[in-house]
């Protein structure tokens, strides 16, 4: 590039300020560049404060004088400057260029304009998402936490993510933790769910099994309880709690039906209350009644009904029933002569165990 040399100077003997006419020393010159005088000497320029002053190093040599010319030019000290500059810009940002210059990262990374929200690592090995200020999702060494996470196995509140045993799975009923589901009945149970259960537990239905638990209005006890028990026999049992009065569980009901055998036959019991006896046996004498007890006891004679029917297809013969008790029933066979014999007869009686 050319030297600066437009319009003239000014100088004064021992004076460091150097005044131009018609120059343009701002813009066009800088610290460290070298400025020839009109005594021919080469001075270091200081400052450049505007188009027209400049300060100069050492003071002026030469004599005072007006209208002289002048020349400026660079030196080395541009580069030096320059490398400086870019020396110090390079140590300032090296800690960005070796952390998140290779995806590391000290501090938590947040949104621009909502700060409390974004990535961040709360402890050694850990990872978590923060949002309002609160870490909403923390996942360490396998397992998660946070406000976005249920803060107990019986958290349920809406929204939030379940954990492992969440609402009974794995858990037994009578667990007596600080978040238990009950304490020692089954009934102390408030919170939906599917819990374990032992023959211990002074409600329990029949053997060990699991329990599932519904609220009819989520969270509240006063609104009415189901409880469906599975029993590890294969028995299946249900009742219920209305939300009147005390809460307090209707009995146990077989959902499934509940069979039986004996010497006296079979029976079975449906979960309407229903009972089925049925026996085959040959009558005990031919002079008399004879008796059948039933494999059952019945609750109530009324409506309680027997037939039966002969085992042969030598003779034409018929059964004859008294009416019956809730524990047995007198029969006779008959032939179709009047008499009674001895043939194996089918009998079955059908009524109510409950």
């Amino acid at each position: 590039m050319a030297w600066p040399k437009a319009g003239t100077v000014s100088v004064v003997n021992g004076s460091a300020i150097v005044t131009g006419t018609g120059t343009s020393f701002f813009g066009s010159a800088q610290a460290g560049w070298g400025f020839v005088g009109p005594d021919g000497r080469v001075y270091e320029v200081l400052a450049v404060s505007s188009g027209t002053l400049l300060t100069i190093t050492p003071v002026y040599q030469g004599a005072t004088a007006a209208g002289q010319i002048y020349a400026l030019f660079p030196t080395m000290s541009l580069a030096h400057d320059v490398v400086a500059s870019v020396q110090a810009l390079t140590g300032t940002f090296q800690a960005v260029a070796d952390g998140p210059g290779q995806g590391k990262f000290s501090t938590d990374v947040v949104k621009l304009g909502d700060e409390d929200t974004g990535l961040g690592w709360p402890s050694s090995n850990e990872v978590a998402l923060k949002a309002g200020g609160d870490w909403q999702l923390r996942l360490k060494e396998g397992v998660a936490s946070g406000a976005a996470v249920q803060a107990h196995w019986l958290d349920a509140a809406i929204g939030k993510l379940l954990t492992a045993g969440a609402f009974g799975w794995g858990h037994d009923a009578a667990n007596g933790s600080a978040n238990s589901a009950a304490g020692t009945e089954l009934s102390a149970i408030t919170v939906t769910g599917l819990y374990r259960y032992a023959s211990t537990h002074t409600d329990a239905p029949s053997t060990a099994g699991v329990v599932m638990h519904l609220n009819r209005i989520p969270s509240s006890a006063a609104g009415g309880m189901v409880q469906i028990a599975f029993g590890n026999n294969g028995e299946m049992w249900i009742r219920v709690q209305d939300g009147a009065g005390p809460v307090s569980f209707e009995a146990w009901r077989r959902m499934d039906p509940d069979r039986g055998s004996g010497p006296n036959g079979e029976y079975v019991r449906f979960p309407d209350g229903t009972q089925i006896c049925t026996h085959t046996v040959a009558p005990s004498t031919t002079t008399a009644d004879s008796t059948w007890d039933f494999p059952a006891a019945f609750t109530t004679a009324t409506g309680l009904v027997v037939v039966g029917g002969g085992r042969t297809n030598s003779d034409a013969t018929f059964v004859s029933a008294r009416p019956p008790t809730t524990l047995n029933v007198a029969f006779n066979h008959w032939n179709t002569s009047g008499a009674r014999v001895a043939g194996a007869v089918s009998l079955i009686a059908i009524g109510r165990f409950e």
